[in-house]
């Protein structure tokens, strides 16, 4: 469609040059969020907002930022934590991660007679043979085996994995090459809080409070990306407090991108990948907000829709450079359809979906207005509608059409 890239492209902005000229909007959050990491080169920050909100751009942003200027090593690629993620696990994705991140800027060749280097290879390669061999019961960490899945067998009682205090010298091994190469210390992101509930994310922040503190790994800057309200929850409950106290900063919390925002971000996008200057985006920008409005501002989904929807209408019209508006549309309604397919509505159900078609959200206060007889009842129903995929919202927050609904609804 005129375009050397997906101008929709759903995945974070990566720690590269480029992501400085696509990224929009957050001045005051990455000013703060820079000044945090450059300040402190051993401390502990805490990024939180939900899901697909632009966390991970705006980190590897600032990461970019700090790499060109020499001051700080970045890490390519964030850590993913699993729920069941031990700390000898942690520490060697860790220790993975730095040391590709090294390859990269450095090469392996000029990299392969540091002791510290081959120390830290060694480790990886051996944890990772063991558990192959020996079949544990688990997904091997992001970084030490890309996600491959061994069986299932006992797990001996020797030890698989090198000790805790070894796996942080091995890293402060590795830190000590990066400031020997100028650097004043290291960034390490770890992402994947959001998707863990607050009391998963909670214990893995007590678990991991030792190997994160300062004297245990100085100059490494720890980046945590959590969702919304994680932080408030640590510090306002008493046996989470000493996890808000470990950390160096006060939280970078996001919320939605402006639309304002969001438009330049394509618009910039449309620029940086066009073939032609003059080329325009497949999907209209009045369609595109509709997007945006639908998904409460969520950037990955308002990515992620427009792209599919361009996928779609290019799999049946090739020739064709611009998606109509009228066919968007449709393609929209069909997918929140297929969402939907095996939950039908109510009759109750469906007088709280037509108050929804006019209303932007609903209470268990509202029955009177659905014409429901009491509050209690309405919940049972806003319950239902959560479980089958029409409404969002509930625990204090007010009831709300998913997505999917509002298009398949929009449509009908």
């Amino acid at each position: 469609m005129g375009f050397r890239h997906d101008p929709y492209y759903v995945e974070p902005l990566p720690v590269a040059q480029e992501s400085l000229d696509l990224f929009v909007g957050r001045a005051d959050d990455r000013r703060r969020l820079l000044s945090f990491v450059r300040e402190t080169p051993t401390g502990k920050t805490m990024i939180q907002g939900a899901p697909g909100v632009g966390k991970t751009s705006l980190l590897n942003v600032v990461q970019q930022e700090l790499l060109a200027t020499g001051e700080r090593c970045p890490l390519f690629s964030v850590i993913e934590v699993p729920a069941d993620q031990t700390r000898e696990a942690f520490l060697l994705t860790v220790i993975s991660g730095v040391v590709s991140t090294l390859d990269e800027l450095f090469g392996e060749e000029e990299l392969e007679g540091q002791a510290s280097i081959v120390q830290a290879r060694e480790a990886v390669r051996q944890t990772v043979g063991a558990a192959r061999d020996l079949g544990i019961s688990a997904t091997l960490p992001g970084g030490l085996g890309g996600g491959v899945q061994v069986g299932r067998a006992p797990v001996p009682s020797a030890p698989l994995a090198p000790t805790v205090p070894m796996l942080l010298g091995l890293l402060n091994g590795l830190v000590g090459v990066i400031r020997a190469r100028g650097f004043d210390g290291l960034v390490v992101p770890v992402n994947n809080l959001d998707t863990l509930t607050e009391q998963q994310a909670a214990q893995f922040l007590n678990h991991t409070r030792d190997v994160t503190m300062g004297q245990n790994s100085p100059s490494i800057h720890w980046v945590f990306i959590a969702g919304p309200a994680l932080f408030a929850t640590l510090e306002t409950r008493d046996a989470y407090r000493r996890i808000s106290e470990s950390f160096t900063n006060n939280p970078v919390t996001l919320g939605p991108l402006a639309w304002d925002d969001v438009k330049a971000a394509l618009e910039r996008r449309r620029l940086h990948f066009a073939l032609d200057p003059d080329v325009s985006l497949p999907v209209s920008m009045t369609l595109a907000q509709e997007i945006y409005e639908a998904g409460d501002g969520e950037l990955r989904f308002t990515m992620a829709r427009l792209s599919r929807t361009v996928r779609e209408f290019a799999a049946a019209f090739p020739s064709e450079r611009t998606v109509p508006d009228a066919i968007a549309r449709t393609l929209l309604a069909e997918w929140g359809r297929t969402q939907l397919r095996e939950a039908k509505a109510t009759a109750g159900e469906q007088r709280v979906l037509d108050y929804l078609a006019t209303h932007a959200t609903i209470r268990p206060k509202d029955f009177e207005a659905v014409n429901v007889s009491s509050a209690q009842r309405l919940s049972q129903l806003l319950g239902a509608l959560v479980k089958k995929h029409y409404l969002a919202g509930g625990n204090r927050t007010p009831y709300r059409l998913t997505p999917s609904a509002r298009f398949a609804l929009h449509e009908a």
